[in-house]
């Protein structure tokens, strides 16, 4: 999935947010290139990189979607398990 952060890292933890939703954007802000808001990362990448559950980074997501911070599209879904953009 392909991510677009709308906040600097330094935004975000000024936030009242989650810690986790702080560690999520903060991770995903890390993996853009040269300044740019895009990045490609899935689920199964921030749980294992993270070493948090699979709920807490749904929920994570759909909290950091819901605060504006990043947006999240599907872009293909494989059985059960999907792939999410995040523009």
């Amino acid at each position: 999935m392909t991510v677009v952060v709308n906040k600097l890292p330094k935004e975000i933890w000024q936030m009242k947010l989650p810690l986790a939703c702080k560690v999520i954007a903060e991770r995903i802000c890390s993996l853009t290139k040269n300044g740019e808001k895009e990045c490609f990362v899935s689920n199964a990448y921030l749980v294992n990189i993270l070493g948090i559950g699979e709920k807490t980074v749904q929920r994570s997501l759909e909290l950091l979607q819901d605060s504006k911070i990043i947006d999240i599209k599907v872009t293909r879904q494989i059985g059960r398990a999907s792939c999410r953009e995040r523009v």
